[in-house]
């Protein structure tokens, strides 16, 4: 018994000691070259043994051969396995180093010089979230000034980094998104919070004239303060036109701000299974493109009847959507579901355009590897590997579930328990929004378990409910939206129709209350328990493609 409890403790030790040599490895970049270094050596072997099959390098090179396909095919996605082991290393480096040492910086210049005043400048490139006692909001800092008083002398420093900044109550304005901002701070670095301290008092608006000089800092101004109006519009659109809870429900709709939302909204939407709808996911992408495409299409047919020339719809189309879908992305700001949404939404529209297969498993995987590459920071972002895990499910998973539920159906019908006409029928909308909540939150369950403690067990009813509704909800809010920028009294005549299903979705989030004992909280979830949980999913999933997937499609 002792000599068992000493082996367990010597084995977590060591484990301990392990991962810390592991992460200090990595930190230092000697585990890169450890990498680089495998990575070759796998691929001389590879090489020598496809020297030794001159039979498979000749099919590989032969264009006329079929297996020239499978070896191109292989050469890829053994280069992207590259890539993303590199990628995914340079990720974990990240996020053991991820707390940025500017502020460690300033805090040790304020000790060194504690007459010295250190003033901020920059935008502010988060929606700002205010709290009882003061606002917080991440901040580009562009450069800091450190002013002493006394000696009557000025420095001035380029940061370039993004700083969480703390405001404390005070006499000062409101401040909003893409505000161009001086003030002075005091940094505070502890080991739980880095971040800088000011008051609202200290805080000051800055003009184009003050904060740039130069043509590309002027355009960048201009850029930012164009999106800042453009939110502004939309905004005022919904809290003219709706009262404050439903026109914050909007505004985390379309704009993706969920900072005015109140608490209790956003419990009943995660007690009820349907937080997922308050995201700017795909299912937005989706609506922008179909306005588009309808507004081109009818364009173009007046063009054609009234001009008398026809327009090629096609490239106009195709260029309109796209600037479109990155318009939305830059007035929301680069969410990981709307930045992934986006890719997916633009490679599946290329590929319609010249008339090109594609496969949304490989337009998902190049998606995942191309934000990790061009934005890291992704890696440590909770709503990215949501957003992925809920597409990967939908993708590789669903067609295994409903190849599964054919099968069975199948037997069943030879049974005469279920009509023979039923087989036959189309599969409904509503099955397939069944389909797809079912395979999402069977392979999300333990994250949500392990992050918000607990999960629900009427996700599937409510889902089947709420989001035909968010459908009608999300149509009249776009088309508000729209036409708030073109003329803002018809978008919020438009916007007050959707006020009586936004108060059915709300009483519809919060059904969980009179059925309380649905919410079923788990307690020491750890992540080893996530480990098995997919290891024996993966296990199932397996043996119903070989039994019912394979089958089906031999069939």
């Amino acid at each position: 018994m002792v000599s068992g409890i000493l082996s367990c403790s010597f084995a977590l030790s060591s484990s301990k000691k392990f991962i810390n040599h592991l992460e200090a490895a990595i930190s230092s970049g000697m585990f890169f070259y450890f990498i680089m270094a495998f990575l070759a050596a796998a691929s001389a072997m590879i090489l020598l043994y496809l020297c030794k099959k001159r039979s498979a390098l000749k099919n590989i090179y032969r264009p006329s051969n079929v297996n020239a396909f499978y070896g191109l095919k292989a050469a890829v996605i053994f280069g992207c396995l590259v890539f993303f082991i590199l990628g995914f290393l340079s990720c974990f480096r990240l996020q053991i180093n991820q707390q940025s040492r500017t502020i460690e910086l300033l805090s040790d210049m304020k000790k060194k010089d504690n007459e010295s005043i250190l003033v901020a400048e920059g935008r502010i490139c988060s929606h700002v979230n205010s709290f009882k006692g003061g606002c917080g909001f991440f901040f580009k800092t562009e450069k800091v000034k450190t002013k002493n008083i006394n000696k009557k002398s000025e420095k001035i420093f380029i940061i370039n980094d993004v700083l969480y900044v703390i405001a404390e109550m005070g006499q000062g304005k409101n401040f909003k998104r893409d505000d161009f901002l001086e003030f002075s701070f005091i940094p505070v670095c502890s080991k739980d919070n880095k971040y800088l301290l000011t008051g609202r008092d200290n805080i000051s608006r800055l003009d184009k004239t003050v904060v740039k000089s130069g043509i590309i800092e002027n355009t960048e101004y201009l850029v930012f303060k164009l999106r800042q109006r453009f939110y502004i519009c939309i905004s005022k659109v919904f809290y003219k036109s709706l009262k404050y809870e439903h026109a914050a429900f909007c505004e985390a709709v379309i704009l993706g701000n969920k900072n005015n939302l109140p608490e209790s909204i956003k419990e009943n939407f995660k007690n009820s299974g349907i937080y997922h709808l308050l995201a700017i996911s795909g299912l937005h992408i989706s609506f922008f493109i179909y306005i588009s495409s309808s507004f081109i299409l009818i364009l173009g047919r007046l063009c054609r009847n009234h001009v008398g020339k026809k327009i090629k719809s096609s490239f106009v189309m195709l260029a309109i959507i796209i600037a479109v879908v990155l318009l939305y992305n830059f007035i929301t700001g680069t969410s990981a579901s709307t930045v992934r949404a986006t890719f997916m939404a633009i490679m599946i529209i290329y590929a319609g355009h010249f008339c090109r297969d594609y496969s949304r498993k490989y337009i998902l995987s190049a998606c995942f590897i191309c934000m990790l590459v061009f934005m890291p920071s992704f890696f440590n972002d909770i709503g990215f590997w949501f957003s992925f895990a809920s597409m990967f499910a939908i993708i590789y998973t669903n067609s295994i579930y409903d190849a599964t539920l054919g099968v069975l159906k199948a037997r069943l019908n030879k049974r005469r328990i279920v009509p023979e006409d039923s087989t036959a029928a189309k599969k409904s909308y509503f099955y397939e929004i069944a389909l797809s909540t079912t395979s999402v939150n069977i392979f999300i369950f333990p994250l949500l378990v392990y992050y918000f403690g607990d999960f629900t067990a009427i996700v599937l009813p409510v889902n089947i409910a709420a989001v035909p509704l968010f459908y009608i909800i999300m149509f009249i809010l776009i088309i508000s939206s729209v036409l708030g920028l073109l003329w803002p009294p018809a978008g919020i005549a438009s916007a007050k129709m959707a006020k009586y299903f936004i108060d059915m979705l709300l009483k519809l989030s919060s059904l969980w209350k009179k059925l309380d004992f649905v919410i079923i909280n788990v307690e020491y979830f750890k992540v080893w328990h996530i480990m098995i949980y997919y290891v024996v999913l993966a296990a199932i999933l397996i043996f119903l493609y070989f039994v019912f997937l394979k089958k089906e499609n031999k069939t």
